[in-house]
């Protein structure tokens, strides 16, 4: 009969920072708090792991993942005055579930994944002290086979999900051919890219778009 268990993973980055949202956070923090379910906010995705890994090494990426993506360890919330902040954490912990199922006693195993999965997704993310990053590692017969992200929208897009496990996909891969791991380029991170929003040519960019848009919406007619 198939066993969860937990295990803590550390992650660690190379700064502590707080800033403001992005123009893309505020409206999903806006549509978070008209939801009666925040829930509905989670992006999840599945990635199946072919056979030659160890439960340690998905581990480690996962640690690695963290490590490299800002978002996946930004904590959410109001300040005292009300206004938008994230904060990003240099260092911590995060809980990754991992499920021990048995061939020869759990006979539906893709509907026993599925049904973690939906479990995964199913529950709000709490922002403000909660990062928005949760992981499940299905493993059948003592080997990691199935790998299933779960983040809020506050931290990444279903696009950016995808990016997610294409470089765990890679990672992966690449310790089963006995490689090293590729290299990740580096990218703008979000409080970065909500400190350019903030500047001359980001606020140039944003009335830009506001005025395109509001003659795109005057040609509509009203509903």
């Amino acid at each position: 009969m198939a066993k969860l268990v937990r295990r803590q993973v550390g992650f660690s980055g190379t700064r502590s920072v707080t800033g403001p949202f992005t123009w893309g956070q505020r409206q999903i923090w806006r549509d978070i708090q008209l939801m009666p379910d925040a829930a509905f906010y989670n992006v999840s995705q599945v990635l199946l792991t072919a056979e030659g890994l160890q439960l340690d090494d998905v581990l480690d990426q996962l640690t690695a993942l963290l490590g490299r993506h800002e978002s996946l360890r930004t904590l959410f919330g109001a300040d005292d005055a009300g206004d938008l902040r994230q904060r990003v954490l240099a260092k911590g912990e995060v809980e990754v579930e991992v499920l021990l199922a048995d061939s020869d006693t759990d006979h539906d195993i893709v509907g026993l994944f599925e049904e973690e999965e939906r479990r995964l997704v199913g529950v709000a993310f709490d922002n403000a002290v909660e990062v928005p990053f949760r992981a499940l590692i299905g493993v059948l017969d003592g080997m990691p086979r199935v790998l299933i992200l779960c983040v809020s929208h506050l931290a990444a897009d279903l696009l950016s999900v995808r990016i997610l496990v294409d470089e765990l996909s890679a990672a992966l891969t690449a310790l089963i051919a006995g490689r090293r791991p590729p290299e990740v380029p580096t990218s703008r991170q979000p409080i970065d890219q909500a400190e350019w929003e903030r500047s001359a040519e980001g606020i140039r960019r944003m009335d830009k778009a506001l005025h395109y848009w509001a003659g795109q919406l005057s040609t509509v007619p009203p509903s």
